[in-house]
């Protein structure tokens, strides 16, 4: 037998030679090449890393920065992060065509802001006749600007234009990286924004009922535009008075 090649006898009973580790063997890795299984270990190693700068930020306040080819680098601040993060949550969760699970966002989340930081150190910068820079990658649109000391900085993400694109490739990164280092830690994180936006969701909820009740209370009210509205029902005790 030749070396480097295996018998294989077919149905009908025909026997041929075939190379070691193609078509029906595939290979010792499951059908992952060498070339394949160090992408993979890379890919985990970068979403870790990213994950580790994001947990930084959020957990610290403190700034940091990452590499972009075009610009160089770029700021990421807690504000703009908590920023995407509720705005994210009010468009999976709190709109009401949408009602994603809490957990099910706070994934989509999760892997949305590492995927955010791949793009800015992964692709070229493009400005917009506004000036306003930018940088894409599968679907998901980092917006780009610059801080009071010129320096530029992440200030928020968009997916409008290529949303199917964006929710899948999301998908994918989440089956990818759930049950990797660093998915936890950033969605511990993550978890934390979403349990203060729901406290202020409950604390707006409960002043406007609380406001609610006093104003029946009331005779007459001043509106937000400072007009002044009166009840219908003091006129009438007025007028059995």
């Amino acid at each position: 037998m030749t070396a480097g090649f295996a018998t294989v006898k077919k149905s009908h009973n025909d026997w041929e030679t075939q190379p070691r580790n193609h078509g029906l063997w595939g290979n010792r890795d499951g059908g992952k090449t060498k070339s394949g299984k160090r992408k993979s270990v890379a890919s985990a190693k970068g979403f870790k890393r990213r994950s580790k700068i994001l947990c930084d930020v959020l957990e610290s306040g403190h700034v940091s920065f990452v590499q972009n080819p075009s610009l160089g680098s770029v700021a990421i601040r807690k504000d703009r992060i908590e920023h995407i993060i509720k705005r994210r949550y009010a468009e999976r969760v709190l709109n009401k065509k949408v009602r994603m699970p809490c957990d099910e966002a706070k994934e989509e989340i999760s892997e949305l802001l590492c995927m955010i930081l791949e793009t800015i150190e992964t692709e070229k910068a493009v400005q917009d006749v506004s000036g306003r820079w930018s940088v894409e990658k599968n679907g998901v649109r980092a917006i780009l600007g610059k801080d009071s000391k010129g320096r530029y900085l992440l200030t928020g993400f968009n997916d409008h234009r290529k949303e199917k694109t964006a929710t899948d490739s999301i998908r994918a990164g989440i089956a990818a990286h759930r049950y990797k280092h660093g998915f936890p830690e950033i969605y511990a994180q993550v978890g934390a924004v979403v349990v203060s936006i729901e406290s202020s969701e409950e604390s707006a909820e409960k002043s406007s009922k609380e406001r609610d009740s006093v104003k029946k209370s009331w005779w007459c009210w001043f509106d937000q535009d400072g007009r002044l509205w009166f009840r219908k029902s003091a006129f009438r005790t007025a007028g059995r008075g």
